[in-house]
């Protein structure tokens, strides 16, 4: 993810035109997440010296004490096995939505993009009210390249909140990613319009157009080379 630093806001002293020819020449960016709102579906935390205690309730095979051992050892650093016990306790239980939830994070903090962006639809699907859980599917939607769905994923998060300017510059995240500067921009400029101190709205803004002004100098500068 890169990370676009202080001195990005000079961007937007630049009057940018356009080149003749603007196609972005670089791998893909995307604009650094915004933090999604915190939602009530977590599993209670738990502590390293609560691990044998909650490994012994998993012996009854129930699912709700098999998701919290898997949270517990996730929490504890042994991701991997957190999510055997987590994928164990959906198995039991298709319908505990939390046990999805942290089976979304664990995974998603493995690399497991596919394993998380099942379990985020899960999530959503059990609970559509909750905007931040699309936020996050569509976050995870963006890692995997597909961006019709997390187009989707950010719109459901912005029908929930309209007037939040966070959603709105996750939905800008996925224009930025798929190289639609422009919606990117006007979806910006909206959350700007909704919160004047959005802090991301205007360095993502003067981070588009560092951006658009850079690819403007390679063209203009492959152009010379041409001439000469």
């Amino acid at each position: 993810m890169r990370l676009f630093i202080t001195f990005a806001i000079i961007a937007l002293l630049i009057s940018v035109q356009g080149c003749s020819r603007f196609t972005p020449s670089r791998s893909n960016p995307s604009l650094p997440k915004s933090p999604p709102q915190p939602v009530e579906v977590t599993l209670p935390s738990q502590v390293a010296s609560d691990l044998p205690t909650l490994e012994a309730a998993t012996h009854s095979g129930d699912a709700k004490a098999l998701a919290r051992y898997g949270s517990a050892l996730a929490q504890s650093g042994r991701t991997k096995e957190g999510i055997g016990y987590l994928r164990r306790a959906v198995a039991r239980d298709p319908q505990l939505t939390a046990a999805w939830h942290n089976l979304a994070l664990v995974a998603e903090s493995e690399g497991w993009l596919d394993v998380a962006a099942n379990a985020y639809s899960k999530v959503v699907s059990a609970k559509p009210e909750l905007a931040g859980e699309w936020v996050k599917f569509g976050y995870t939607l963006i890692a995997l390249g597909r961006y019709a769905e997390a187009e989707t994923a950010f719109k459901k998060a912005v029908a929930l909140q309209p007037r939040s300017s966070e959603t709105l510059v996750a939905l800008a995240s996925l224009y930025y990613a798929d190289f639609h500067f422009d919606k990117a921009l006007d979806t910006l400029n909206l959350a700007k319009t909704l919160n004047p101190r959005s802090a991301a709205a205007f360095v993502n803004i003067a981070a588009i157009q560092l951006e658009r002004h850079k690819d403007c100098l390679l063209y203009t500068s492959d152009a010379a080379d041409e001439e000469e």
